[in-house]
Parts: structure tokens; sequence; C-alpha cells
């Protein structure tokens, strides 16, 4: 049996950049899967990989699911739930896809270059 592929991670590491929190906007007002990457902001030495996520499911009467790159590492995230979620990808180009079915909005997100205290809670 071959040996199973492996990923470098980053996970512990301390950013070149130092800390980085760079927003991004999962819409969904026109599609129910969003895939985006940060290969610019990684390109250009902004941010060297994530460690942790902020989302903001806490409008959305629909859960969310985001899927990274590479481990294929998901964070579900209840409807009308927020939090800071651990982000478990390979070190290098990040790219992602978000799935929301029927949500029909714009949910706000940060991700982090550093490890956060992690969380989550209800909308009130």
């Amino acid at each position: 049996m071959p040996a199973r592929m492996s990923f470098p991670l980053p996970n512990t590491k301390n950013p070149v950049s130092g800390p980085v929190g760079i927003p991004v906007s999962l819409d969904f007002t026109a599609t129910d899967n969003v895939r985006g990457d940060l290969a610019l902001e990684q390109m250009q030495g902004v941010l060297d990989f994530v460690q942790a996520i902020y989302i903001d499911n806490s409008a959305n009467t629909k859960s969310l699911k985001i899927t990274f790159s590479g481990l294929a590492y998901s964070i579900t995230v209840k409807a009308g739930r927020q939090g800071v979620f651990p982000v478990l990808a390979q070190q290098g180009a990040l790219s992602w896809q978000a799935q929301s079915i029927g949500a029909a909005l714009v949910v706000p997100v940060i991700m982090f270059n550093v490890q956060q205290p992690y969380f989550q809670w209800d909308a009130v």
C-alpha cells in the first residue's frame, strides 16, 4: 500500500507578516456555492497562511459549510450562530468552497493568520 498524501501545516507557526485578519464576504445572493482563495494576498506577502476563521452566520436561517483545499477540512456553522473556529489547512496556496443552500444573503467572514480563542454563540 502506498503512503498517504501529507501536507505541511502552519498551525502554531508565527507568520512573517505579523498577525493579520482579512475580511471576506461570502455572497450567496445569486448562488448556493461560493468559491474563493487568498492567492493575491499570499503572493503580495500580506498573509502567509490561515489558522483561524470568524464566521458570522447570525442573520442566516440556513446552515453554512466551508471546506478548505488540501486536507478537505470542513466547518459547519448552524443557522443563527457565529463564532471563531480553527482552520486546518495546508501551508501554501489556500482556496475554499462555501455552501449555504437557499441562504440568499452575504455572510461576513474574517480569516486570521494566527490562532484565536475558539468559541461560538447564538444570535440573540
